[in-house]
């Protein structure tokens, strides 16, 4: 249903006005670098300062570019992602790291 009255408009942040609501967006704002940063230094290599700002940035960059022009899910779509690709392949990973382990 479009404009249904039992969705909030602005989200869970929609209690905060003023300075409260700044520093929710500075923290998140903050969250969202630090994962940024957390995901080059633990896949892209952390290198150097320039290069690690400019992969974080980079990063930064693509990810919200991907959740910009990505349509959203319904929850019972990504369950059925979680269920019925994601959990299978995460447990064929986990043989395929063990076969691996045990042969090394």
């Amino acid at each position: 249903m479009v404009g249904s009255g039992s969705e909030l408009a602005g989200g869970v942040l929609s209690e905060y006005s003023g300075a409260r609501l700044v520093l929710f967006q500075i923290a998140l704002h903050a969250l969202f670098l630090l994962l940024m940063a957390m995901g080059v230094v633990l896949f892209l290599g952390g290198g150097n300062v320039v290069s690690f700002t400019a992969k974080t940035l980079l990063l930064t960059a693509a990810v919200l570019r991907l959740a910009r022009y990505s349509p959203r899910w319904r929850v019972d779509q990504m369950l059925a992602l979680a269920w019925k690709i994601l959990l299978p392949a995460a447990l064929v990973n986990l043989m395929v790291v063990g076969v691996i382990v045990l042969l090394l």
